[in-house]
C-alpha cells in the first residue's frame, strides 16, 4: 500500500480508521473526483474503490471529493461539479495543510455556505492533506417538520369536559 503521507503509514497520529470510512465511501456510491493525488485510492484502503470513481456518473453524485492546492481552485468548474450533489451527497473539499497552500478551511467554508452547503464534519486526510465535508443545507420545511414530530401535544385547557379550568 502506498504511504498517504510522508511518514509511510496513512493512520499514524490520527483515528486509527481507514481514510474511505472517515470520508464515508462506501460500495455502490456514485463517486467522483477531481485533482486526485497520486495513492488516493491507496490511501483509501477500500478494495474496487477505482470502480466507484470510474462508472459514467449521471446527474446526481452520492460522493464527491476535490483537492485543491490554492484558492484559485474554487471556481466556476468546482461549481459546476458540486451542483451534481445529490441531496443526500456529500462534497468533501480538501487542502494542503500549513503554508503549503493559501486556502483554508475558512474559505472552504464561506464557498460551501454560498451555494447552500453547509460544513458538518473535519477529516485529516493524511499528514498533508485536510478535508471539510460539505452537505446540502435542510429545508426549512423539513427542520420544522422534524421539529413539530418531537413536541408534546398540547394538554387540553380544562378536565375532561374541555371547559377552562376553574381556579380555586
Amino acid at each position: 500500500m502506498a504511504a498517504a503521507g510522508g511518514d509511510g503509514n496513512p493512520r499514524d497520529g490520527h483515528s486509527g480508521r481507514p481514510l474511505h470510512q472517515k470520508l464515508g465511501l462506501t460500495p455502490g456510491l456514485r463517486a467522483s473526483g477531481r485533482g486526485l493525488p497520486q495513492g488516493y485510492f491507496d490511501w483509501l484502503e477500500l478494495p474496487g474503490a477505482e470502480d466507484l470513481f470510474a462508472g459514467r456518473p449521471g446527474p446526481a453524485l452520492d460522493f464527491i471529493h476535490v483537492f485543491l492546492d490554492s484558492s484559485a481552485g474554487l471556481d466556476g468548474g468546482l461549481q459546476a461539479l458540486a451542483g451534481r450533489l445529490a441531496p443526500g451527497g456529500r462534497l468533501w473539499l480538501s487542502w494542503r495543510k500549513g503554508r503549503a497552500s493559501d486556502l483554508s478551511d475558512g474559505e472552504v467554508r464561506a464557498w460551501g455556505l454560498a451555494r447552500g452547503l453547509v460544513d458538518v464534519k473535519v477529516c485529516s486526510v493524511n499528514a498533508e492533506w485536510s478535508g471539510l465535508k460539505l452537505v446540502h443545507r435542510a429545508r426549512p420545511a423539513a427542520r420544522q417538520a422534524q421539529g413539530s414530530a418531537s413536541k408534546p401535544a398540547a394538554r387540553p385547557a380544562g378536565p375532561k369536559s374541555g371547559r377552562p379550568r376553574r381556579r380555586a
